[in-house]
Formats: structure tokens, C-alpha cells, sequence
């Protein structure tokens, strides 16, 4: 499964995408700062904001 996660540098949205690798799923995550996480080939980290059309048309 494809999943997109906006917020995903700490709290929720980074422990979604922890448990969304353990369960091999391609992850592709969007968030303002960087994301403190093991790189993985199913893992895609966008640096943007999500009131930024551009940035969120590029997570999808």
C-alpha cells in the first residue's frame, strides 16, 4: 500500500510511519523540518508545507 504521511517529523505522524515500514509499506512523508529515521527504499521524505500547493502535489 501506498501511504502519504503530512506531519511526519515527530509525535502521531512519525510513529505512523515507523509502523507503516514494519508492515512494508511504500511511505512517502511531508513535513516542515527533517525526519530523524532509518533510510529505507520504500521511505520518501518531502521537505515542504502543507499549505504550499506545490509541496503537497509533490507528495502524491
Amino acid at each position: 500500500m501506498n501511504i502519504t504521511i503530512i506531519g511526519a517529523s515527530a509525535g502521531i505522524g512519525l510513529e505512523t510511519v515507523k509502523r507503516g515500514l514494519d508492515r512494508n509499506h511504500s511511505i512517502t512523508t511531508l513535513s516542515r523540518s527533517g525526519i530523524e529515521i532509518e533510510e529505507k527504499k520504500s521511505l520518501k521524505v518531502i521537505l515542504g508545507d502543507a499549505t504550499n500547493k506545490a509541496d503537497l502535489l509533490s507528495s502524491i
